[in-house]
């Protein structure tokens, strides 16, 4: 019973047949059946489906490549630009350090320019037309 259980009985790949009569029938195996052929018109469309997945597939990559190229862009002006501003902070502090009264002053000083120690004022005593008149005579 083992016997005919196993794999080599199960495939018929026994040497002897367990009936005579199986032995001489003739097995036809026919190949598949070949599906029928597609008509011309059909198998256009299907190439046509198939360049049009293609076309959409490069422009999606195209797409993304794009937008991921300009992010990168964004993104290095935005440094730039950060970059300007930290410059242009630094130059409004220059210019107004170069404005104090302070910067000003030293710099007169640097010219040569004596800084006065007591204001002295003239006066005059009489300032109208009879002083012109009596200094003449």
């Amino acid at each position: 019973m083992l016997k005919i259980a196993s794999l080599p009985n199960f495939f018929g790949a026994s040497k002897k047949p367990e009936h005579p009569g199986i032995a001489s029938i003739k097995v036809k195996i026919r190949p598949l059946r070949r599906a029928a052929r597609v008509s011309v018109p059909l198998l256009w469309v299907s190439y046509g489906l198939m360049a049009l997945n293609a076309v959409v597939l490069m422009s999606y990559l195209f797409g993304v490549n794009q937008s991921a190229s300009t992010g990168y862009e964004i993104k290095k002006i935005q440094k730039a630009i950060a970059l300007e501003q930290t410059q242009n902070q630094a130059l409004s502090l220059k210019i107004s350090e170069q404005a104090s009264i302070a910067s000003i002053q030293a710099d007169y000083l640097n010219h040569g320019y004596v800084p006065i120690s007591q204001s002295s004022y003239l006066q005059v005593r009489y300032f109208s037309d009879k002083t012109s008149n009596t200094s003449s005579n």
